[in-house]
C-alpha cells in the first residue's frame, strides 16, 4: 500500500515537470506549445482523480499550473506581438482572467471562473493558427464578433468544468467519481 502511495506522489511530480516543460515549449514553437499544454491540461484531471486526489486538491494544483501557463503566454505576447488592437484585446482578456483567478483563489467560489472565463488561450491559439486573419481591417476595427465566439466557447468550457463539474472523460466514459463526491 505504501509503495502505491509513493508511486502516486512521484507521478504527480513528473506530471508537474511535464506541464512546466510544455509551458517552455511556447517559447520554442508557440502553436505546438499551446496544443501540448491544452492536451495535458485536458487529461490531467481524470488522471489525478484515478490517482485518488480529491477534487479541491487537484483544482489548487491545476490553477497554479494554469497561472504559470497564462503568464508565459502573456509574456510571449508582450515580447513578440506588435502593439496593435489584437495586442490590447489580448491584454484586456488576460487581465480579466487573472483578476478572476485571484478572486477564485481567495474565495474558492468556482462560479467566479464563469464570470472571468479563460479567453486567453483561445485568442492566442487563433493568432497562432490564423495570424493574418486577426489583422483584417474589419476585425481590427470591430473585434466583437470574434470576441463573442471566443466568449461563448470559454463560457461553455468554464460551465462544463466548474459548474457542471465534468471533465473530458465524461464525454467518453460517463460521469466521473469527483462529480458524485463533490
Amino acid at each position: 500500500m505504501k509503495k502505491s502511495i509513493k508511486k502516486k506522489s512521484t507521478l504527480w511530480k513528473w506530471w508537474s515537470l511535464l506541464r512546466l516543460l510544455a509551458v517552455g515549449w511556447v517559447w520554442i514553437n508557440p502553436l505546438v506549445g499551446i496544443i501540448v499544454n491544452t492536451l495535458l491540461d485536458t487529461v490531467d484531471g481524470d488522471m489525478f482523480e484515478r490517482m485518488g486526489w480529491k477534487r479541491d486538491s487537484y483544482e489548487k494544483w491545476d490553477k497554479w499550473m494554469d497561472l504559470v501557463f497564462l503568464v508565459s503566454i502573456a509574456t510571449y505576447v508582450v515580447w513578440y506581438w506588435q502593439r496593435d488592437t489584437v495586442w490590447y484585446i489580448f491584454m484586456l482578456v488576460f487581465g480579466w482572467r487573472m483578476f478572476g483567478q485571484v478572486l477564485y483563489g481567495l474565495t474558492k467560489k468556482e462560479w467566479l471562473l464563469l464570470i472571468f472565463p479563460n479567453m486567453v488561450t483561445g485568442l492566442f491559439l487563433l493568432k497562432m493558427v490564423l495570424p493574418s486573419f486577426l489583422e483584417i481591417d474589419l476585425l481590427v476595427s470591430a473585434p466583437w464578433p470574434i470576441l463573442s465566439i471566443l466568449m461563448i466557447y470559454a463560457l461553455f468550457k468554464e460551465w462544463w468544468l466548474h459548474v457542471a463539474k465534468l471533465d473530458i472523460s465524461d464525454l467518453f466514459f460517463g460521469g466521473g467519481r469527483w462529480r458524485s463526491r463533490g
